[in-house]
């Protein structure tokens, strides 16, 4: 029989760390976030699901569909999550150095550059691939 953290696969383990870790940087700074506990709550469903998915992939085919999958919808939420935990590490904006760097790299403003070599089918072509970022 083998022991619920040989089930979960590379992914799963990766996600599992991710989620430790940020519950750890969480509680050790609650004070610096406003609604910690819906954090912790919500990181603790998450490797719950995990690890549910993971010990029924093997048993079930749809648990084994849904485990294959879960990782599009959990990169979303930690993505999400990275931009509304981000001042407890850094507490402004970073705006002005990218703007620096990109003063450096390019001979002009890059969205200068795209207002002029853009049309409305390469406009509709990003748009479709943007959106589908979230599918």
């Amino acid at each position: 029989m083998k022991c619920w953290w040989q089930t979960l696969n590379t992914v799963d383990r990766l996600y599992f760390a991710w989620f430790i870790v940020l519950t750890a940087v969480v509680a050790l700074q609650r004070n610096h976030v406003p609604v910690w506990t819906g954090f912790l709550a919500l990181h603790g469903g998450v490797l719950i699901a995990i690890s549910l998915l993971a010990w029924g992939a093997t048993r079930d085919r749809y648990a084994n569909f849904f485990h294959d999958w879960y990782p599009l919808v959990v990169f979303i939420v930690a993505f999400e999550e990275v931009a509304q935990l981000s001042f407890v590490f850094v507490p402004h904006w970073q705006d002005a150095y990218v703007l620096l760097w990109e003063a450096a790299l390019f001979p002009e403003p890059p969205t200068v550059w795209l207002a002029r070599h853009t049309s409305p089918m390469l406009t509709e072509l990003l748009n479709i691939g943007y959106f589908g970022y979230f599918f």
